[in-house]
């Protein structure tokens, strides 16, 4: 139970009333490192005296008592304990008692309000203890400020101001990827345990808004866990400096007219526990995917045979479709420097007839297999003709090709 530090040195009180604010945190684990002596040295004497002390509390000596405010981390509770004394031989009244905690931008929230009238009377020895407590939402410079006043037996109003600060850290960080795959959209979430302490992940929640619904990828997925284990039932030890990976699908809700290319499809609500038991929740701003800029034309492949042999041409179907609210007109053609495996076979540059909104055809290409295995169709362009732009298709489709061996 640490005393705060004081941000600026205060006078200390000469007169009826101390206050004192203490922050109320559980111990912490503490580690000897270990080193050899003879039996006969002092160090193991006073070694073997230390290990079989036992606090006045009743702390062994695995745990320590932080001698300062503490680690506090975004998302716990902060507690404190505030007591008031008369250790004068008068009587004092009209005891008044605000606790304001100051937020890093600047807000003041008042956390205890005592008014005259609920200490009338304080007399000699008299204490009045209070505990006070506040979540921890924001990372940054908190202030705690204690303000108080009362009158002397004379008659005369004192008051007194006295300020803790204490810092607030970040104890997991978080980076988000969004992934297309197949028109299908990812979103792949790094969290960090950026604290010197081992942090337990409790529970972790995607809350999408209200244009997605999201599919959760990492179901069976952690250790000691089978496909049938839900996630609450496994704890997650993170150590510091360690990362855990977290998959979601995202799709977009029927009837949904986004159209802006940044969204913000949701938050993480992040329930965690320190290895002494104190917990937290942090709920992280939104995250947001990047929409790729839709090409004016869609390219597909189909009627892939189901067996390709090396060195043996085949044909496939390319199917056009004019994404645009314009007519064009496209010119296919094949970019030689991004194929690989597979070839196109024959003359490039092939212009097909004009298109209207919405509007798609198809054609045949015939395609070359240079090498065997797992090979992709790629490197095909299509420009429009009208405003000379030209865009570019890689990795269509994936097909496996066989050698005259197998």
């Amino acid at each position: 139970l640490p005393l705060l530090s004081m941000a600026s040195p205060a006078k200390p009180l000469k007169d009826e009333l101390s206050l004192k604010v203490i922050r109320l945190s559980k111990p912490s684990f503490h580690v000897n490192t270990p080193f050899e002596c003879d039996t006969s040295d002092a160090a193991y004497q006073i070694t073997s005296e230390r290990s079989n002390n036992v606090h006045p509390f009743g702390l062994s000596t695995m745990l320590t008592i932080p001698s300062s405010c503490g680690k506090t981390f975004l998302g716990e509770t902060f507690r404190s304990y505030i007591s008031i004394n008369n250790g004068s031989s008068n009587n004092v009244t009209s005891v008044t008692i605000q606790v304001l905690l100051k937020t890093p931008k600047a807000e003041r929230q008042v956390l205890l309000s005592v008014p005259p009238n609920a200490i009338p009377v304080f007399s000699p020895g008299d204490s009045q203890d209070f505990v006070i407590s506040q979540e921890i939402v924001e990372e940054g410079t908190y202030t705690l400020i204690c303000l108080g006043s009362y009158l002397r037996c004379d008659g005369e109003k004192k008051m007194f101001k006295k300020y803790f600060q204490f810092e607030v850290e970040q104890p997991l960080q978080m980076t988000s990827k969004t992934h297309l795959i197949h028109g299908a959209s990812f979103t792949e979430i790094q969290v960090k345990n950026s604290s010197v302490v081992p942090l337990c992940i409790d529970s972790i929640e995607f809350v999408p808004t209200q244009n997605f619904s999201v599919h959760d990828m990492n179901e069976g997925v952690y250790e000691g866990q089978s496909a049938n284990t839900s996630e609450t039932q496994t704890f997650i030890w993170l150590r510091p400096g360690q990362t855990r990976q977290y998959l979601y699908n995202i799709q977009e809700v029927d009837g949904s007219t986004t159209t802006s290319p940044q969204q913000d499809v949701g938050h993480l609500e992040i329930d965690w526990k320190s290895n002494t038991g104190g917990s937290g929740k942090i709920v992280t701003p939104a995250i947001k995917r990047v929409v790729p800029r839709q090409k004016e034309f869609q390219l597909e492949i189909t009627n892939l045979p189901s067996n390709i042999e090396l060195e043996v041409p085949f044909n496939v179907t390319c199917t056009i479709k004019n994404c645009s609210s314009q007519k064009l007109v496209p010119k296919l053609s094949a970019i030689v420097e991004k194929q690989a495996g597979i070839m196109v076979n024959g003359i490039s540059g092939r212009t097909l007839t004009a298109l209207d909104p919405g509007e798609a055809l198809s054609t045949d290409i015939n395609l070359f297999p240079l090498f065997p295995g797992l090979q992709s169709i790629s490197g095909l362009r299509v420009t429009e003709q009208q405003f000379n732009k030209s865009f570019d298709f890689e990795q269509l489709a994936d097909v496996f090709v066989r050698s005259p061996s197998c």
